[in-house]
């Protein structure tokens, strides 16, 4: 899922109808439920990532301190020698591991906007008493 996607999902989903508060009371369990699987899911991607990472920066030490194998370096040839203190900047820098680094953001940015939303989900039925109460007060009842 996108995270364009995600952000329409939870506005879609955010809204209230003033008309029908007793139905979307009712409906509150039902998108926790909802967003608490997708949190479950994203959060399992998340972990994957970063794990991926890990895995990644170790080839990549492999490779930069001159440790990889033969067929690693014919097929990326490495064409000059780098001293031990530089290994790591020419592992920040490299573009695999950049863009493993741009994907766990933006799935850090999902988790954190599902997570925002559940708790959200948990003020609704407050939100919704209120509003009712206010209806009550401006109607006379």
């Amino acid at each position: 899922m996108k995270f364009d996607e995600l952000k329409e999902m939870i506005e879609t989903d955010s809204k209230l109808d003033i008309s029908k508060l007793d139905k979307d009371a009712l409906h509150v369990p039902y998108l926790q439920g909802k967003y608490i699987n997708k949190h479950s899911v994203e959060n399992g991607k998340l972990k994957r990532l970063e794990l991926e990472l890990k895995k990644l920066k170790f080839k990549k030490y492999q490779y930069y301190s001159g440790k990889a194998t033969g067929a690693e370096y014919q097929a990326k040839p490495l064409d000059h020698t780098i001293l031990k203190t530089d290994v790591q900047r020419y592992i920040d820098g490299d573009a695999e591991i950049f863009e493993l680094e741009n994907r766990i953001l933006t799935q850090k940015m999902k988790v954190d906007a599902i997570s925002e939303f559940v708790k959200a989900l948990g003020q609704r039925t407050y939100l919704i008493k209120s509003a009712i109460d206010y209806l009550k007060f401006t109607n006379g009842v």
